[in-house]
């Protein structure tokens, strides 16, 4: 998605929509530079700030069940964001 993102330069929805799709995704699945990364993006592309996308993905990931590595890592994540 991120890639399919990239390629749509002349439709800003369809990018924006595909970013938090991938941002979603990666929060459903746990995966942290898939978060990062759409969250940067879209953060350079839009008037948003990353830090919202990775509290929000936080948020939803965590109705979900992870290994102690993966929360870690998010949590980590949205520090280093943060700071």
């Amino acid at each position: 998605m991120l890639a399919q993102a990239a390629e749509l330069r002349d439709d800003p929805v369809g990018r924006y929509v595909l970013l938090r799709e991938a941002r979603d995704l990666g929060a459903e699945g746990g995966d942290v530079d898939l978060i990062v990364s759409a969250a940067t993006v879209a953060e350079t592309n839009y008037q948003i700030e990353a830090v919202v996308w990775l509290v929000e993905a936080c948020e939803a990931a965590q109705k979900r069940t992870f290994a102690r590595p993966a929360n870690k890592a998010m949590a980590e994540a949205l520090l280093t964001k943060v700071e």
